[in-house]
């Protein structure tokens, strides 16, 4: 098909290519860069803001600026609120949905790290069995290859080359079964990593890396209270 592509990717570079081009991940940083512009607006208010300008003004008699006094080539003045007790509540509201937002991309970005990490697992794992199942059937096929001549000679009933016909048709029909399920799973992660519909991500890891266990239960329990995002993320929009 035109266009298709292999690209072979270790573990870590399939989920370094999602994390860079998932367009979940992408939506999610804009709003969390919505979420700080929201921040800055809530903030202005507070901000001393400087004007500039000339005192002069038209009078008839002696020059006098508009205040009275004696005109000025040029004037600055800073204005600023010290107490707005609404502003402040937005601002603090807005300071929140800032840290929700950022913690909801940094959700995202392990959903998507965890699901790709997932799809490239179930593809080696596919690719593996169907290997095994291809050098099932070539073994099978040797064997009947064996039973015919001996056929041939005289020295087997036809009827055992039949059984090992049959042997070898299964055994080719269930490897072409755990092929197709192969090139499924190699185009779902294409697809993850943002590639199109007809490319195939090919994992190239002969090994999946050692997990760190928890040295207890507690321990286990504590770590996933404290890194769950989605318990952080109630919070802030409890407290916001």
């Amino acid at each position: 098909m035109a266009g298709a592509a292999d690209h072979p990717m270790t573990l870590r570079q399939a989920v370094e290519t999602a994390l860079k081009q998932n367009s979940d991940i992408t939506l999610s940083r804009l709003d969390e860069e919505k979420a700080r512009q929201g921040v800055r607006l809530a903030k202005d208010p507070f901000l001393p803001r400087i004007t500039v300008g000339s005192g002069l003004a038209y009078t008839s008699g002696f020059p006098m600026s508009i205040e009275g006094s004696a005109p000025s080539v040029l004037q600055a003045n800073a204005t600023a609120s010290l107490f707005n007790r609404q502003q402040t509540l937005a601002l603090a509201q807005a300071k929140e949905d800032s840290r929700g937002a950022s913690i909801s991309t940094e959700s995202k970005l392990g959903e998507v790290a965890f699901r790709t990490a997932s799809l490239y697992l179930d593809a080696g794992r596919a690719a593996r069995i169907g290997a095994l199942a291809r050098k099932d059937a070539a073994s099978l096929q040797q064997v009947m290859d064996t039973v015919r001549a001996q056929v041939q000679e005289g020295r087997a009933l036809p009827l055992t080359e039949k059984q090992a016909a049959y042997n070898v048709a299964r055994a080719s029909a269930l490897a072409d079964g755990l092929d197709d399920d192969c090139a499924a799973a190699e185009t779902s992660l294409a697809v993850a990593l943002g590639f199109t519909a007809e490319d195939r991500i090919i994992p190239v890891d002969r090994e999946t890396p050692a997990l760190t266990l928890p040295d207890s239960e507690e321990a286990a329990v504590q770590t996933a209270l404290q890194s769950n995002l989605d318990i952080r993320q109630l919070q802030s929009q409890i407290a916001s």
